[in-house]
């Protein structure tokens, strides 16, 4: 499975890859645990049907929560010029 930099934590096996994100945004047992098929969600912006779990669309890039692409957002400010 390819995870991306700033993943926090697993969404099939629930690995904390990061212990202060993965609290701040927990992933629940029950939808990761959930199969392909009816573990997917429509992407809030392109509407592409993504895993239970992304952070981000895996087509267009959106953050797939809102509380996810503020604290993102927020990071951005607070380190101008740094990639997270």
């Amino acid at each position: 499975m390819l995870l991306l930099s700033d993943t926090a934590q697993c969404p099939t096996c629930l690995h904390v890859l990061d212990a202060e994100r993965a609290a701040a945004f927990p992933i629940e047992r029950q939808a990761a645990a959930m199969p392909p098929s009816r573990g997917e969600v429509a992407c809030p912006a392109c509407g592409e049907m993504v895993r239970r779990g992304l952070v981000r669309c895996w087509s267009c890039g959106s953050f797939m929560r809102e509380e996810i692409a503020e604290v993102y957002e927020k990071l951005q400010e607070t380190a101008p010029g740094y990639e997270f």
